[in-house]
């Protein structure tokens, strides 16, 4: 198995001109695990992107090489820990995707919205905050915004203002029983 050549950055588009590392011998992948090609790091002019080359055979490093099991975070390959909760690595690669698609369209309501889940989904509540505030401001009808935007702040205990995304939530989409179902009372 060995490298293809990278011709261009992934982020920008800029060729990739001289790698900046080179290393005959074996390389370690996003894995920690160890095959027989060169490492080769390009880093980008213009963007700053760090990259390698695909493999030659990706689909058949694909098929007998790489094991990360997605069917379950617990069997995932553990990337770190943060604030004392576990980061997967499938997790951590969503993330690092999403972030580069929001720097090259950052006013973009999907990628946010997605951005957004995937920050939920590791437990970075001021991140995923932060981005249903921002899919707020471009859609400020989306019903999944109040509603994503309540679940993270009650997540950081803050229950009525939560609250009150859940009503507005439930409010653009009345038919919704799992907005309906997180709208509490509260005795003031």
């Amino acid at each position: 198995m060995s490298p293809a050549a990278a011709a261009a950055c992934l982020v920008c588009g800029t060729p990739s001109g001289a790698p900046a590392y080179r290393h005959d011998g074996i390389s370690v992948t996003s894995t920690a695990r160890t095959i027989a090609v060169p490492t080769i790091v390009y880093v980008c002019a213009s963007c700053a992107h760090v990259q390698t080359p695909p493999l030659d055979d990706i689909g058949g490093y694909y098929d007998t090489a790489y094991n990360v099991h997605l069917e379950s975070d617990d069997a995932d390959d553990l990337y770190d820990v943060r604030d004392g909760a576990p980061l997967y690595r499938a997790q951590h690669q969503a993330t690092v995707a999403l972030e580069k698609a929001r720097r090259r369209e950052p006013e973009k309501a999907s990628i946010r919205e997605a951005l957004g889940i995937a920050y939920f989904r590791i437990g970075r509540w001021a991140a995923a905050e932060a981005e249903f505030r921002k899919l707020l401001e471009l859609s400020p009808v989306n019903d999944y915004a109040h509603y994503a935007l309540g679940r993270t702040l009650e997540k950081q205990g803050r229950e009525r203002e939560a609250n009150a995304h859940y009503k507005l939530a439930s409010s653009l989409a009345p038919g919704s029983t799992q907005y309906r179902a997180r709208i509490r009372e509260f005795d003031d």
